[in-house]
């Protein structure tokens, strides 16, 4: 982990007052794959925004499972819930760039203006929308749509357009996938395998996944006890598609 103070703009095509701009002139820091970002009972102090790379909030179960609630992206900032004791683990799920002020700093610079207020509404809907949309995969009795409808909301939030396929941006292990959906590793290995002979899903470069687009798939869903559920639900999973987007 590596840490140097700058002085500099975050990004400097985002709007003036965005959340990005509030980080403007804060040092930056690295963080490798892997590393703890935040430990669960540390003491707060510090708001991260993450220039590059993803991050994962979670938790450990009683059963001593890691419980991956939230994934973070570029342009999003860290911790989601700002407490003096961090209620949940924040580690690195790739190479990761942030930059980063103490609470009350970030809180000073936030107040200061009602457009921040604003931009941190619209940040915090979009991050609820994810939220939400990954609760509703968690109420799948079929474990195999349950892994159907995470990579889909992968590809969604966390990928990029390749022919009839989207590409998920990050690698995403089988065990990182089960603690996505509370699944045993083993389960979802099985459920992979069957969507790969069904060319649901491919191996890309690197082992990232490249997921069928919801709107080109034609999937047999006769086995699934929940499938007049899992259709009505695959359509709210349809890849967002900015107006610029083509495929690549």
């Amino acid at each position: 982990m590596s840490e140097q103070p700058v002085v500099g703009e975050v990004d400097k095509t985002a709007p003036e007052k965005s959340i990005a701009s509030l980080f403007n002139g804060l040092p930056y820091r690295h963080f490798p794959p892997k590393h703890m970002i935040i430990y669960q009972g540390d003491k707060a102090e510090r708001v991260y925004y993450i220039i590059s790379g993803y991050a994962r909030m979670y938790n450990i179960t009683e059963k001593g499972n890691e419980r991956t609630m939230v994934i973070f992206g570029p342009g999003e900032a860290l911790p989601l819930i700002q407490s003096e004791i961090a209620q949940y683990f924040y580690d690195a799920m790739t190479e990761v760039e942030v930059t980063y002020g103490t609470y009350d700093e970030i809180v000073s610079r936030f107040m200061s203006d009602k457009d921040y207020m604003e931009a941190a509404r619209n940040s915090s809907v979009h991050l609820m929308q994810r939220m939400i949309e990954q609760m509703e995969i968690l109420s799948y009795d079929n474990s195999a749509d349950k892994v159907r409808l995470a990579l889909r909301f992968l590809a969604k939030y966390y990928g990029e357009e390749r022919g009839d396929y989207r590409r998920i941006k990050f690698r995403i292990t089988h065990q990182e996938l089960a603690n996505l959906v509370n699944l045993t590793r083993e389960t979802v290995s099985q459920a992979i395998n069957k969507f790969e002979r069904k060319q649901f899903i491919k191996t890309g470069d690197n082992g990232h996944f490249l997921v069928l687009d919801v709107e080109t798939e034609n999937e047999d869903k006769k086995d699934s006890k929940d499938a007049a559920k899992l259709l009505k639900l695959g359509k709210t999973l349809r890849p967002y598609r900015p107006v610029s987007d083509k495929a690549i």
